[in-house]
């Protein structure tokens, strides 16, 4: 990788972006939000926060690197607050790199998922964008109209299971959602129409899936962890577990390694003629306090601090604390264990209170 070309991009990220906007040049160009890695640069912020994408994306999957980076490059040179004199100093850095062929006017799926999943993250449609971002997706041609040569589509997307049966009942009103964004975006396209978009859960290869599946008839393995059935859907998984964000799963390893009794994302129920589901991000029982943590504030999810205090009002209403954090606490494993102390320290201090 050409180190000329990724300090000029680090420095048009100085200039030019946060580190929030600096995520979403790599999220959008394809990395795992996860691959981000503290470095030491010895420069300023937003330096470090591009290098640290671009050592972990070395790390995690060096053979995507210089697509990625071309990638980032094309969404800065498309950045309209930029000079010109920087885009050009910026497109003499880049490879030169044979021309395309001609467009056969066929529908890009890639593209266009890409499009559709900026827009519904715009419109903080977090269900409809992990669908998007988890999903298998097949762009299928029905058939063409010969009296107007217009293509007939269908959008086939395939997610895990276990977003599967969060989304189950809802998946109409997603399918929906997508359809319409879709539209929008292939409607100075005369001749594509896409007539539908169906939803439907992945296939699992696994040649023991007879052995567990008598286990759990059996009882064994048996998870009442939250399916969260709302726009705050949780799309990923660590040891079995359900989490909406990688914020989360760094909370969730820092609390691990304290030793400390907790469960992520457990389901509550109250009955009676009011009934209520409410799911807190974590819950932990430490001498003798029950405490509710929630991490606030990520970047896909965009529940407010209000909606937030709404879903764990019943539980304070029954004695238990609740402490909010910011999901930039937990942005790295090392931050997250300061957050995880720092809750720790509070329960503490709340046992001490009582005395």
């Amino acid at each position: 990788m050409d180190q000329g070309l990724l300090r000029r991009l680090a420095n048009l990220c100085k200039t030019y972006y946060v580190n929030r906007t600096i995520d979403d040049l790599f999220f959008y160009a394809g990395a795992d939000r996860s691959w981000w890695v503290q470095v030491n640069m010895g420069e300023g912020e937003r330096v470090t926060r591009f290098y640290g994408w671009v050592e972990g994306i070395k790390t995690q999957a060096p053979d995507q690197l210089p697509r990625i980076v071309e990638q980032v490059s094309q969404s800065i040179l498309q950045n309209e607050s930029i000079p010109s004199r920087d885009k050009e100093a910026l497109r003499s850095t880049l490879p030169v790199v044979e021309e395309e062929p001609e467009d056969d006017g066929t529908i890009k799926v890639e593209p266009l998922l890409s499009t559709v999943a900026r827009m519904l993250a715009q419109s903080g449609r977090a269900r409809e964008v992990a669908v998007l971002a988890s999903s298998k997706a097949d762009l299928s041609l029905l058939g063409r109209e010969d009296w107007t040569y217009i293509d007939h589509y269908r959008l086939a997307l395939r997610i895990p299971y276990k977003l599967y049966v969060q989304i189950e009942e809802d998946k109409t009103e997603i399918e929906k959602i997508i359809e319409s964004c879709i539209d929008k975006v292939l409607v100075v396209n005369k001749g594509h129409v896409l007539d539908e978009v169906t939803i439907a859960p992945d296939l699992v290869d696994d040649n023991r899936w007879r052995d567990k599946a008598a286990a759990w008839l059996a009882g064994e393995g048996v998870n009442n962890q939250g399916r969260v059935r709302s726009n705050n859907v949780a799309s990923k998984t660590r040891d079995g577990l359900l989490f909406r964000s990688n914020e989360e799963i760094n909370l969730y390893n820092a609390l691990k390694a304290f030793g400390v009794t907790f469960a992520p994302l457990p389901v509550f129920l109250r009955g009676g003629s009011e009934y209520r589901r409410i799911e807190p991000d974590f819950v932990i029982i430490k001498s003798g306090v029950v405490m509710v943590v929630e991490v606030d504030g990520d970047t896909v999810h965009h529940e407010s601090p209000a909606d937030a205090d709404a879903r764990t009002t019943l539980m304070e209403k029954e004695g238990v604390y609740v402490l909010h954090v910011s999901a930039s606490e937990c942005k790295t494993p090392e931050l997250a264990t300061a957050c995880a102390k720092k809750v720790l320290e509070r329960i503490i201090s709340l046992k001490e209170a009582r005395r």
